[in-house]
């Protein structure tokens, strides 16, 4: 019995040798030279600073960002009193790539989520700041995939 889980313990742990992180900033095709925001928002200096261990200079492409990040909450619908049951929250974030031959590409990224409001205020607005940051990881990870699939020029 003690071979047997050895053995199964061995195989699963011998499947584990090729982990790669998948936004590993070595073998990139890129790097940030500058990145502008528009806004001087939370939004916006979220994904900058995510960006930044994108700004270590290799022999690749430079390419210079300038980043647009807005936030809309909404109210989806009330109870019979008029207070908010479900809300949405929504960002758009525009970002303007420049690359190194003076071409522009721009790319719009839009994520929203509806939630229900809850009664106690504080976890209410835990809940919204949690919420607001799985949005713009949301948004960080399509911006890294579009950056490493730029085409080449």
């Amino acid at each position: 019995m003690r071979k047997i889980i050895f053995i199964t313990i061995f195989l699963l742990l011998g499947q584990c040798t090729g982990y790669e992180p998948i936004y590993s900033s070595k073998d990139l095709n890129f790097y940030i030279e500058n990145i502008d925001t528009e806004n001087d928002d939370k939004i916006s200096r979220s994904i900058e600073r995510n960006l930044k261990r994108y700004t270590e200079i290799n022999e690749k492409r430079k390419i210079s960002l300038k980043i647009n990040s807005n936030k809309n909450e909404a109210i989806l619908s009330k109870d019979n009193k008029g207070d908010p049951v479900i809300l949405e929250m929504q960002i758009q974030t525009t970002v303007i790539i420049s690359l190194s031959n003076n071409e522009t590409k721009t790319y719009k990224f839009n994520e929203k989520f509806s939630y229900g409001n809850q009664s106690n205020k504080f976890e209410f607005e835990q809940y919204k700041k949690n919420i607001e940051k799985n949005l713009i990881e949301k948004i960080f990870d399509k911006l890294i995939l579009k950056l490493r699939n730029l085409d080449d020029y």
